[in-house]
């Protein structure tokens, strides 16, 4: 049991020394933790056998628990690499310092494989129980995955077996991060140098910038921006703390092109630079955490994971990059940048949102429409789609949530790729990435929150926002803004291109077109 309860302390390690997670979530890092270890016993059907098999991740388990008690979430792919690349000998100096702890790891080591040795060879389950134990245990990991999904809006459980508790959960969460370390190295950058630079006598200035990416969202479905419906309860709460702008444009109605034009720039008709990039050469330590596919302008990032597989792009909710965002926030140094990539908003909608957040109904799920809803379920089709407007502000919130708690400065900055059809006239068009774009799925929402560490550090810069928050501005607009936030210079991207220049000017908002020069934004209806 002892020996038992040392395998379980990585998960009582983060479930108890977490302070991002839910009472669900830490709920679900204990039982996924249990799970692994009653399964060993149950495959090999030795006790002696099954303890004598984590002898490899006992090791780890030490520096494991210090780090998880010491940043307060587990260690993530900005730690994991770091381990990785460090030269051996600087990794033995930093050991070192921990001086007499050294001689507790090693008697550690010793000691484990010796106590599971000493078990009763005898205490083995026969092949009839095994059978009995396997089927129950993974008879519950289908149950809980089966329910989940059938009725995910209707019953609020625990994620026992699903991507967010994987992250938090040893030793899963270490090898998907190996994992992930190993894929972003191989990959080969798709954009080109802007010469990022911190501004002078800026390079040590701490500071953490956010960039939500939403999908698919609305401004006009946000409270915030005056919907009729509160949506928005947690943004609503803190309103004055966010600073609006009113009138955005996206560069393109289908995602592909759309998020390009919020974090990259065209240098000619072949070569494009990122913001990625920029800011990672600038010194920026960046992160690019998605729920969609992979994106050549984040090849640059030091630490990237995307929705790569079916099941992750169809069952995976935006809550699972919450886990990994931790981590970065809490260990990737102090100057960062952290994008999350979401799939927000997008249809179906059904699959965007959980209980907690089934405020509208009756949704396309209670009339029994799974497909394309047409114009006869209008209402229906509403309220799902507000329900992932909810779903989406206790996603922010609690980003705000663990920044508010950053003792350095820092910001988040939240756009979506575009908007979204909900037969709003006479057209009765649905979705997006139609053949020619609307008012509708084009307008996007675009706003800042910082805290108060940034406002007190700089708090010229956070007022200087204020001036354009009703002026007609674009996406490209946003990628000269950040870089201005960060306090970096790159070449080709002058001052007045900055939101918070009292010389930046409006543009015309031309949105990206296959053929042809483009469409004009304020012409479209």
């Amino acid at each position: 049991m002892l020996l038992f309860a040392l395998l379980w302390s990585p998960g009582l390690a983060v479930a108890l020394g977490s302070g991002g997670l839910d009472s669900r979530e830490r709920l679900a890092v204990l039982g996924l933790s249990f799970w692994l270890l009653a399964v060993g016993p149950v495959l090999l059907g030795s006790i002696r056998w099954s303890l004598l098999a984590w002898t490899p991740f006992v090791l780890l388990l030490p520096p494991y628990v210090y780090l998880c008690l010491s940043f307060g979430s587990t260690p993530g792919d900005a730690l994991v690499a770091a381990a990785m690349h460090t030269a051996p000998a600087q990794s033995l100096a930093v050991l070192g310092g921990f001086g007499g702890w050294l001689w507790g790891w090693a008697a550690l080591a010793v000691a484990y494989p010796l106590a599971a040795w000493q078990i009763d060879a005898r205490w083995r389950w026969s092949g009839r129980r095994r059978k009995r134990w396997l089927a129950l245990l993974l008879g519950a990991a289908s149950l809980s995955l089966l329910l989940k999904q059938a009725a995910p809006q209707q019953l609020s459980l625990p994620a026992f077996f699903e991507r967010d508790t994987v992250d938090q959960v040893f030793p899963l969460n270490l090898a998907s991060s190996v994992r992930r370390v190993m894929e972003q190295a191989r990959r080969a950058p798709r954009t080109t140098s802007l010469n990022g630079r911190p501004r002078p006598g800026s390079a040590a200035d701490p500071l953490h910038v956010v960039l939500v990416v939403g999908e698919t969202v609305r401004p006009d479905h946000l409270g915030i921006y005056g919907y009729a419906r509160d949506t928005t309860p947690g943004l609503g709460a803190i309103r004055d703390e966010l600073m609006l702008f009113r009138d955005v444009a996206s560069t393109a109605h289908w995602t592909d092109a759309a998020v390009p034009g919020i974090v990259g720039r065209a240098i000619d008709a072949r070569r494009r630079g990122g913001l990625v990039r920029t800011l990672r050469e600038a010194g920026y330590h960046t992160g690019w955490l998605s729920n969609q596919e992979i994106s050549d302008l984040v090849r640059d990032a030091d630490v990237a994971d995307f929705s790569d597989g079916s099941y992750e792009l169809l069952l995976r909710l935006d809550t699972a990059l919450l886990p990994p965002f931790d981590a970065l926030l809490r260990q990737g140094g102090p100057r960062q940048f952290i994008a999350l990539h979401m799939t927000g908003s997008h249809f179906p909608y059904e699959r965007q949102y959980d209980a907690q957040s089934r405020r509208f109904t009756p949704t396309l799920t209670d009339a029994g429409v799974s497909g394309h809803p047409g114009p006869g379920f209008k209402a229906e089709t509403i309220n799902s789609y507000d329900n992932t407007l909810v779903a989406l502000d206790r996603f922010l919130m609690r980003v705000i949530t663990r920044l508010k708690a950053d003792p350095e400065p820092a910001l988040m900055v939240f756009t979506s790729d575009h908007g979204e059809n909900l037969f709003d006239d006479d057209r009765q068009r649905f979705m997006h990435a139609l053949a020619d774009p609307s008012k509708a799925d084009t307008t996007v929402p675009l706003f800042f929150w910082a805290n108060d560490a940034y406002r007190r550090r700089w708090p010229d810069a956070w007022a200087s926002l204020a001036t354009h928050t009703k002026a007609p501005v674009s996406h490209t607009d946003v990628m000269p803004t950040l870089l201005d936030l960060a306090r970096v210079d790159a070449d080709g991207i002058t001052p007045q291109e900055s939101l918070l220049s009292p010389d930046w000017r409006p543009r015309p908002r031309r949105l990206q077109q296959i053929d042809g020069p483009g469409w004009d934004y304020d012409k479209i209806r």
